[in-house]
């Protein structure tokens, strides 16, 4: 049985809201640094730290080798990326609020996601760095990684939902998309985890050391856009959602 016109309008609101979040999360990092070769800033030290880069401030965390600048100086706060960086961030913590999940489960974690997202974007990283103690910036990595956490329990737990629902003989197979899952939550939880252990010891000695934390943020977030398109390929090759909307199979 085919889907109305209608109906199919109504899916591929839900499938592109995915592919769109999927997309935005693997090209932040690329558009953070793109963005910022455009507006001559030099590569930040992490994702975050592009709320405050300028020209005039390469590296937020040392504030101490700053160039002078006086025509020009660097505002805290003010860096030309800093807009793509919390609207990009808005835009995937309302997407992940509005996303619905296929449990109760997964729509809690989702909506709490979403939460974080907005937390990580309103509780910006502090400059000059170290944290303050009993600052409210504290706050920033913790909200970075409980967002990260939420999406990963969600992929590793909440995606046999509607697995269980597919073909068993659909291409790729079940096997395929869980060993996947399983790897984008780990390292969704494994990359933040080693940024923040090796924020613990800094190093600026070459080029991995003075931007480990952009690479692992990097790897977090683009694991975070992988997931929402191989959710969406598990969805599509298995029909999964045309057979929902026609009331062939329900999900608990």
């Amino acid at each position: 049985m085919d889907l109305t016109d209608t109906q199919k309008r109504m899916l591929l609101g839900f499938v592109w809201l995915r592919i769109g979040v999927g997309t935005l999360g693997l090209l932040l990092p690329v558009i953070l640094v793109f963005g910022g070769m455009h507006f001559h800033v030099p590569f930040a030290a992490s994702m975050s730290a592009y709320y405050h880069s300028c020209q005039c401030c390469p590296d937020p965390a040392h504030p101490q080798s700053l160039p002078t600048c006086p025509a020009n100086p660097c505002v805290p706060g003010a860096g030309p990326m800093r807009d793509w960086f919390v609207g990009n961030l808005f835009f995937i913590g309302v997407a992940m609020i509005l996303i619905k999940g296929f449990s109760r489960l997964e729509d809690v974690l989702l909506d709490f996601a979403g939460a974080f997202a907005i937390g990580v974007a309103l509780i910006y990283t502090p400059w000059p760095l170290p944290v303050p103690r009993f600052s409210l910036h504290w706050f920033h990595e913790p909200s970075a990684f409980a967002f990260f956490a939420c999406v990963a329990l969600t992929c590793e737990f909440c995606s046999r939902t509607t697995l269980q629902h597919r073909n068993p003989n659909c291409v790729p197979s079940n096997a395929f998309f869980r060993r996947s899952y399983h790897v984008l939550a780990v390292a969704m939880v494994l990359c933040p985890a080693t940024a923040w252990y090796l924020g613990l010891n800094p190093s600026q000695n070459g080029f991995w050391s003075a931007h480990k934390a952009f690479w692992l943020e990097a790897a977090s977030i683009a694991a975070f856009g992988a997931y929402w398109l191989f959710k969406t390929w598990e969805l599509w090759s298995g029909d999964t959602e045309r057979k929902a909307l026609l009331g062939e199979i329900d999900f608990h």
